[in-house]
């Protein structure tokens, strides 16, 4: 009966693999966007073809094996193989390979890898892979066009890129080694007001202000003292918690977690929009104006009268921050808002905040012995409560 279940298997793979490539059909590569590579997924696709994975599953795997492995899973390897047939079968069911040729590409594989990859049906070539990317850039554009059309932040920084070793070096007339320039991200405010936004009446209450003053807007109210003591505390018991044994019974107890403070939704992640990259170093004051024209103005087609009216939040490193202050102050009598860059909001990132107080703390006590001895005694009188030792274990 060998022939006979071998001709009757592959009709019934024949008929679904039809029904497959029906489902799987792409009209080419112009069609896959960047919504289309977030909502897709190997494990959430209809396998329209279970004979087959039936199959390659037993062949995958031994009868020994499929009842005791715990952790080594053939079934991943059987949807990519039914993705390689599938592709061999037709050019036009090209999700997986093109998604695949995507990584290979971003992770730095070499054109002659992802080729041969594509001769075994797990890629696209190379070249179409570099139509992709390009494809991708256009609907990215796009994006960030429409978003940058309603309220939002900009964020930016300077990257640099390395060329091959085998780019000849000519000196300044040839390409160089090193290439620097700036990148832009737009992200998408979380239940940000327009009213709230709009520039004048932020303008007009700054110039009135008579600025800071410790009692009336930096002293922290009582509930933010409590709130911080709280939080405080947490750090300190989670430090012992961590690093001593004998406390895991209790790490994980309510009352030693940290109390949450306007708390964001589970599993929100803020949208973020990547703009085109330039050469312009943001280094300089100039330079810094030189981008925002490139961004707002040739890249996402604004025209200073349509920027003038909301303001948009800016959260940099100290540097870019200094720059766009000073391009701030040597403009601060130019025509509109956009041109006296009134409508970027500065703000600190909080990182950068972080390696401040690291720095300060350092700066400080840094070789100061009482600080180490006190923390020593601390830590001992704690090992003492613990053990229940009669005399502190200064050495542990």
């Amino acid at each position: 009966m060998e022939p006979h279940l071998l001709d009757f298997a592959c009709k019934i793979v024949a008929d679904q693999m039809e029904e497959r490539r029906a489902l799987s059909t792409l009209q080419g590569i112009s069609v896959i966007t960047p919504t289309f590579i977030d909502q897709w997924s190997i494990d959430e696709e209809v396998n329209a073809t279970p004979f087959l994975t039936r199959i390659l599953e037993a062949a995958a795997q031994t009868q020994y094996a499929k009842e005791h492995n715990k952790k080594k899973k053939p079934e991943k390897m059987c949807q990519v193989v039914t993705r390689q047939l599938l592709y061999q079968s037709s050019n036009r069911c090209l999700g997986f390979q093109a998604e695949f040729g995507l990584f290979l590409w971003s992770t730095g594989c070499a054109r002659q890898t992802i080729d041969a990859l594509f001769r075994c049906g797990l890629s696209i070539c190379y070249d179409s892979v570099l139509n992709l990317v390009e494809s991708l850039s256009h609907h990215c554009d796009s994006q960030s066009l429409e978003i940058s059309k309603d309220i939002h932040a900009f964020n930016y920084d300077n990257m640099n890129l390395s060329t091959s070793i085998f780019v000849e070096q000519r000196g300044s007339s040839g390409p160089s080694k090193v290439s620097s320039g700036t990148f832009g991200v737009l992200y998408k405010l979380y239940n940000a007001v327009r009213e709230h936004m709009l520039i004048a009446p932020i303008m007009k209450r700054f110039k009135a202000s008579n600025g800071l003053h410790f009692n009336h807007n930096i002293k922290p109210s009582v509930n933010q003292l409590a709130s911080f003591h709280d939080q405080l505390l947490v750090v300190i018991i989670q430090s012992l918690t961590s690093h001593n044994t004998g406390f895991e019974c209790i790490a994980k107890h309510p009352l030693l977690l940290h109390k949450v403070r306007r708390a964001i939704p589970i599993g929100h992640k803020t949208d973020h929009y990547l703009l085109r990259a330039t050469t312009i170093e943001q280094a300089t004051t100039r330079g810094n104006l030189l981008f925002h024209d490139e961004i707002y103005l040739n890249q996402l087609r604004r025209t200073s009268e349509s920027l003038s009216k909301y303001a948009i939040p800016s959260f940099n490193d100290q540097l870019t921050n200094a720059r766009i202050r000073s391009a701030q102050i040597l403009r601060a009598k130019d025509v509109n808002a956009w041109n006296r860059r009134e409508i970027f909001q500065l703000g600190f990132g909080l990182f950068h905040l972080c390696l401040n107080l690291v720095w300060a703390i350092l700066h400080v006590h840094r070789g100061h012995i009482n600080h180490v001895g006190s923390l020593a005694y601390f830590f001992a009188l704690m090992e003492k409560a613990r053990l229940g030792n009669d005399q502190p274990d200064y050495h542990r």
